[in-house]
């Protein structure tokens, strides 16, 4: 009788390993609801390496994000004829090109003793602070917008400008109930869809500027999406 329950127990043992015990674990691998929709549009873009594309809700490292703005700034590049010139830089515990270019360039910073720390999670006003760097190296034309959230006290005076331009650029949204939650974690998918939103937004809206024009003169404009391809355009002329 001994032998068959040491027989049970073993094959119950042998069964319970080889189902997961975690249903979310598997859940991980597809966006939320939330960010389905645009981290569909970053990847279709080529902003998301394959690599990244799992684990959606883990926390980003601030690695990972380098190697994100440097895909997006190598996509807006392409699209319109620019060169990045990055300042040499160098850390103690990483020689990841994609770091390196991207502290080159000022969209981040170690931690003022050498080291860069790759594999350290970001909190969001971190995060609102990078995206703010990456869009100042494209040139976009970003100020601040003002204090607008119930716990603008609790966010960084290093970072409260760039939290302000970002959210005003239409980059990040706050949390809820008007707060921003600087302390708060960033995820993969989290920053996949503030990328995309970053690219997006730049192509909405550097053309959307006043022209005022003279007899005889004409102008052609448009807008433009992340791939460079116009979305729209319109063409004025002798406005005497």
């Amino acid at each position: 009788m001994r032998k068959h329950l040491i027989h049970w127990l073993l094959a119950l043992v042998l069964l319970l390993g080889a189902v997961p015990l975690s249903p979310a674990a598997g859940a991980a691998e597809a966006p939320d609801a939330w960010a389905a929709g645009e981290v569909a549009l970053a990847v279709e873009l080529g902003l998301v390496p394959d690599d990244l594309q799992s684990r959606y809700t883990d926390d980003i490292t601030r690695a990972e994000f380098c190697r994100l703005a440097v895909i997006c700034l190598g996509e807006a590049a392409r699209v319109n004829g620019w060169t990045f010139d990055p300042a040499p830089a160098s850390f103690d515990d990483t020689d990841d090109p994609d770091v390196l270019t991207a502290a080159g360039l000022g969209i981040v910073s170690g931690d003022g003793q050498g080291s860069f720390l790759p594999g350290k999670g970001i909190t969001r006003q971190e995060a609102a602070v990078m995206l703010y760097n990456t869009l100042t190296v494209m040139g976009a034309p970003i100020a601040p917008k003002g204090a607008v959230f119930t716990d603008q006290a609790a966010i960084a005076a290093w970072a409260s400008d760039a939290v302000s331009a970002v959210v005003g650029w239409g980059v990040m949204n706050g949390t809820g109930g008007g707060a921003f939650s600087p302390q708060g974690t960033y995820s993969r998918q989290q920053a996949y869809v503030t990328m995309y939103r970053l690219l997006s937004s730049v192509y909405m809206q550097m053309e959307a500027y006043s022209y005022t024009l003279q007899p005889g003169e004409s102008l052609a404009t448009g807008c433009y999406y992340a791939t460079g391809e116009p979305a729209a355009r319109w063409t004025s002329s002798d406005p005497g």
